[in-house]
Formats: structure tokens, C-alpha cells, sequence
């Protein structure tokens, strides 16, 4: 044993312990004897085993401190945790993974893991569970996990092999919640289903809107024929009931068609330049009729500080006109139906627009003013008693609505039971400063068209007809006969083309009367053709007249598509006899200008 006075060997490093321990003993002279340096040894000896005790303590107090902070963070994470025996049992749990099971702590351990599973995923935990033990490496699985509380959650879990000191080989799991994930996407994949079946039925409304349109035009037009001949009194009444509902048909295929267009948002407005006073006669003069039949008076006040021209899309802006004055005429049984249109006092946020207000001013039944934003829901009628007394699917002012909004405006109406109604809308049209050349200005052909009569012909045009439908071509062919014209057939624009070559050795065609939608070659495509100039002796600026339903196709109107491929004029069907008529009167009056 060394004394506290011996020096350490040499060589050898001396013990940091020791001399911690020697500090706090007094010194022993070098002239005591053997008994007093083997007491100074036992004190030091004490001493190093109370400071390796002390230290000891330490430890083992930083150690649970650090054990306290793992159990924490395990305990606090917001992933679930989970320790599993070779059996699956559950030995161990954090509270997420309680949250997730729907259970206390104390209810979890020592219970099977497979029994919050459902029957499906039992085997998948067995098989994953044993992988991880066979593997010693990460496995994971999904799981459909039945908590104690609440509904069935759809999870994924991974494991890893955990050995504990003893040697016991145990799973660490981490259990993930993918049921909001699950959800979002099936409701995803739900809205691209959605969003698929919406365009399938726009296609299937595009189609089917000629294979309506195209029968439908063909009675009316086959009953208008039928009219011109001198028939018993008794036919000739039952065939104007017949002409009178198949003209309430087409406009019930027209609203469904166009509401459907809008909701798929399959409505794109034109911007083009347009007289503002022509087409608001122009809408008078479409419901004039019906008008005049019940004893009505229509008017029309044009502020005149409203300009001439107009951007925006003309027809739409007909359509709302027409809707208003219709619904109008449908509820007054007497009195005067007034328009007034001019520029609004509010002004346009955007400079290249300008904002018009509109007021339609009846004398019909009114309303409950209640129902005043209820009228413009889709199939609402004012009530069901107006509904039996004058019928209509209630589409009408939803369309309004729609169109209305789609100008940048909104539109209201008051009413008053027995009195009469007003409807007011808004809207921005675009401002023209200045037509730009060879800008197509609409309605100047219509002008024209309207202030022509069918005495302007002079003489009869030889007009090739292309047209696939035979009850269309029928009525056709017979309407412009009746007029005098010679009139070829084609059945498709493929068809026509070689006609059309053939007959510049009997002095070529007047015109050409083109169905827009047919198989092979359609209208518009035709039409591109002559213009091309590339047909041997047929003329480029051949006079083109296109024929549409005026149905949905690619988000435009067919009338817009027909015009914007050259033809001069497009013709809506069921062709109007007059109309027609004085279109073919206005192209001969052209004609016999340029000559």
C-alpha cells in the first residue's frame, strides 16, 4: 500500500481519483509509523468511493432526465407510436396513438394490436409483423383500423425491429391516419368524374341538339309547306295548332339547350362592333307578333345619348331582350309593354367599356314581390297557378340571369300583384371608337336583308342546296321553287364540290344554300374552300348562305363559326319563309348593283 507521502512509480501516470481524494486528508508526517499510513489510506480509499458514488448519483440523474425527455418526446410527438411484442401485443403506446385508437393507455397495453383491425387487415399486420422479425429490417402495411371510439379509419403502418437488453425482440410502429388523404382523393376523383360526365353531357347536348332541332325544324317547316296550299278550312286550322306547338317546342329545346350551355359554361360571348338601335328594333320585331295577338302595345325608348355602335356579343344581347319581352307578354293580358334602354349613372371600371341600363315596364299579373330573387332560379315559375295558366319550363330568366352576368352586370325586378312588373338589368358593352377595316360590323347585313323586299328579285337565281337531312331538303328545295329559283341538290359539302366545277359550262351558280353541321364536309368547311379560290371556274366571292340550328358547338354560336368561315348571311332553321326570301332579294339586289 502506498503512503500519501510516496511518490508514484516511474513512468506511471498518476490517478486523478486518488489525488481528488488525497486533497481532502490531511497530510501524514513521513515520521509516523505503519498503523497511521494505513489509516491514511482507508480515508482516501472512503473518500474515492464517495466521490465515485456522488458521480454515480449524477449519472444515473442525467440518464433519467434523458430517459424523461425521450418518454416526452415519444409521449408528445404528433405521429402515433406503438411497441409491439413478437405477439403484436402492445407493450408500450404514446398518446397520438391513443387518440388514434380511440382508447386510455391503460385500456391498450397488453391487447393484441389485430383486434382495432378490421378482418382484411389482420393478416396483412401477421405477415408484416413477422417480416420484421425474420428481417430485422423496415416493414409497413395498410391497415383498416376500427378504433373503441369513433368511426373506421383507413391507416398505414411501419415497423421496425427493436432488441431489448434481456434480448427480446419487439416492434417499433408508427401508425399514419390516411383518411383525410383517402377522402380528398376520392373527392378528387369524384370531381374529375363529375367534371368528365359534364363535358360527356355537353357533348351529348351539342349533338343531340341537331338531331332535335333538325326533326323539329322539319315539321314546322313541312306544316308551313302544307299551309300555302288551298286546303279545307277545318285542315288548315288544325295544321296552324300543329305549326303553333311545334313553335313552342323548339323554343322548350332552345331554353333546355342554352341553359345546359351555360351551366357547363359552355357559353363564350363574341366582341364585335354592333348598331344598338337595330338590334333592339331587331328584338321587337321577333315578339311583335305575339304581341299584336293578345291586343298589346310595345314600345321602345332609346335614350338618345346612347351610341350607335357597340362591341359585344349581339345575338346574346337579343336573347335577353326577347327573354324580357316574352315573360312579359306571357303574364299581361292588356295594356302596353315598354323598353327603355340608355347609358347608366354608374360608370364601367374598365375604360374600354361602357354600362347601359335597361328597364321592361308591364301591365300583366305581377308577382309576389317576395319571390323577386326566386324568379330567376332555374324551372321557377311565379306560382304553380301561373305555371297552369300559361305554362313554360321557368328556364327563361335563369338564362337571363346567366347571360346577364356573363356582361359584366346583374339584373332585379319589382312587382306588385295586379299591377304590373319591372325588370331592370345592367350590363357593360364594349365602346367603338372607330371600326377597323374590314371589321365586320353585325347587323349591317340584316339591314340590308330587312329593307329589301321579295319583289327585289330580278329574276330567278340558280342556287345549289347542300344538305345531308332529306325533310330538310325537302323544304327548302320546295320554298325556293315556290319562288321561282332552280335549285340543285347536294347532299354534303363533299358532294357539292365537284357540282360546283361541273356547272361553270351552264354558267355557274347564284348561290349557294349550305347546312352548317353534315357528315364528310360540313358548311363552314365548304365555305373555306370556295373562298380559298382553289375550285377550277368557281368564283371566291360565290355568295354564301349558311343553314344552323344554331345549336352548341365548341363554346361558340354556329352562326358566328358560318361568319367567320365567309358566308355572307346564316340562316337559323326552321327557316322563315320571309326571312328567306328577303335575304335571296337582298343578294340579287347586290348582285344586279355590281352589274
Amino acid at each position: 500500500m502506498t503512503g500519501s507521502g510516496d511518490l508514484p512509480a516511474k513512468g506511471k501516470t498518476p490517478d486523478p481519483l486518488r489525488a481528488r481524494a488525497e486533497e481532502q486528508v490531511l497530510t501524514t508526517p513521513p515520521d509516523r509509523g505503519e498503523l497511521e499510513r494505513a489509516l491514511h489510506e482507508l480515508q482516501v480509499h472512503r473518500i474515492e468511493l464517495e466521490i465515485q458514488n456522488e458521480e454515480l448519483r449524477a449519472a444515473e440523474a442525467a440518464h433519467e432526465a434523458t430517459a424523461r425527455r425521450y418518454r416526452d418526446l415519444h409521449d408528445l410527438a404528433p405521429s402515433a407510436y406503438l411497441t409491439l411484442d413478437r405477439g403484436g401485443v402492445i407493450i408500450d403506446v404514446n398518446r397520438a396513438a391513443c387518440a388514434l385508437l380511440g382508447a386510455e393507455r391503460r385500456d391498450l397495453l397488453g391487447r393484441p394490436l389485430a383486434r382495432f383491425t378490421d378482418a382484411a387487415s389482420s393478416p396483412l399486420l401477421r405477415r408484416c409483423l413477422a417480416a420484421v422479425q425474420a428481417r430485422d429490417g423496415r416493414q409497413s402495411c395498410p391497415l383498416g383500423l376500427l378504433p373503441v371510439v369513433g368511426a373506421p379509419l383507413e391507416a398505414h403502418l411501419e415497423a421496425v425491429a427493436l432488441t431489448g437488453v434481456d434480448g427480446a425482440r419487439a416492434s417499433l410502429c408508427a401508425l399514419n391516419d390516411l383518411s383525410a388523404e383517402r377522402r380528398a382523393e376520392r373527392a378528387s376523383a369524384a370531381k374529375l368524374a363529375a367534371e368528365q360526365a359534364s363535358a360527356a353531357k355537353s357533348d351529348f347536348l351539342a349533338q343531340m341538339s341537331h338531331e332535335l332541332r333538325t326533326p323539329l325544324s322539319g315539321v314546322y317547316s313541312a306544316i308551313e309547306l302544307a299551309l300555302l296550299e288551298e286546303l279545307p278550312a277545318k285542315a288548315t286550322r288544325y295544321l296552324e295548332v300543329a305549326q303553333t306547338a311545334a313553335s313552342d317546342l323548339l323554343a322548350l329545346v332552345g331554353d333546355v339547350l342554352d341553359f345546359a350551355a351555360i351551366e357547363a359554361r359552355r357559353i363564350e360571348l363574341t366582341d364585335r362592333p354592333f348598331a344598338l338601335a337595330e338590334a333592339l328594333e331587331g328584338s321587337l320585331a321577333m315578339v311583335r307578333e305575339a304581341a299584336l295577338r293578345k291586343g298589346l302595345g310595345l314600345t321602345l325608348e332609346l335614350d338618345p345619348r346612347a351610341p350607335q355602335q357597340v362591341r359585344g356579343d349581339r345575338r346574346r344581347f337579343k336573347q335577353i331582350i326577347i327573354n324580357l319581352l316574352s315573360n312579359a307578354i306571357k303574364f299581361t293580358e292588356e295594356g302596353t309593354i315598354n323598353v327603355a334602354f340608355g347609358p347608366a349613372d354608374e360608370a364601367s371600371s374598365d375604360p374600354g367599356r361602357l354600362s347601359f341600363v335597361a328597364v321592361i315596364t308591364d301591365s300583366g299579373t305581377g308577382f309576389d314581390p317576395a319571390l323577386a330573387e326566386a324568379i330567376f332560379a332555374p324551372y321557377t315559375q311565379g306560382s304553380t297557378d301561373h305555371y297552369i295558366r300559361h305554362g313554360g319550363t321557368g328556364l327563361g330568366l335563369a338564362i337571363v340571369r346567366q347571360l346577364v352576368e356573363l356582361m359584366h352586370g346583374r339584373i332585379w325586378a319589382e312587382s306588385q300583384v295586379g299591377i304590373g312588373s319591372v325588370f331592370r338589368f345592367i350590363i357593360e358593352l364594349g365602346r367603338v371608337d372607330g371600326v377597323c377595316a374590314g371589321e365586320r360590323v353585325e347587323s349591317a347585313t340584316e339591314a340590308t336583308v330587312e329593307s329589301a323586299t321579295v319583289e327585289g328579285v330580278t329574276g330567278p337565281l340558280r342556287i345549289l342546296l347542300v344538305e345531308d337531312d332529306p325533310v330538310s331538303q325537302l323544304v327548302a328545295a320546295e320554298l325556293l321553287r315556290d319562288d321561282g329559283h332552280e335549285v340543285i341538290v347536294a347532299d354534303n359539302g363533299e358532294v357539292a364540290l365537284p357540282i360546283l366545277e361541273r356547272s361553270s359550262a351552264q354558267g355557274g351558280f347564284d348561290l349557294v344554300l349550305v347546312d352548317h353541321q353534315m357528315p364528310r364536309l360540313d358548311g363552314p368547311g365548304l365555305a373555306r374552300i370556295i373562298r380559298a379560290g382553289t375550285l377550277a371556274q368557281v368564283p371566291p366571292d360565290l355568295p354564301i348562305i349558311g343553314l344552323s340550328a344554331l345549336a352548341l358547338r365548341d363554346d361558340r354560336d354556329e352562326r358566328d363559326v358560318c361568319i367567320d368561315a365567309g358566308m355572307d348571311e346564316c340562316l337559323a332553321k326552321p327557316l322563315d319563309r320571309q326571312r328567306l326570301y328577303q335575304t335571296l332579294a337582298a343578294l340579287a339586289k347586290a348582285r344586279s348593283d355590281r352589274a
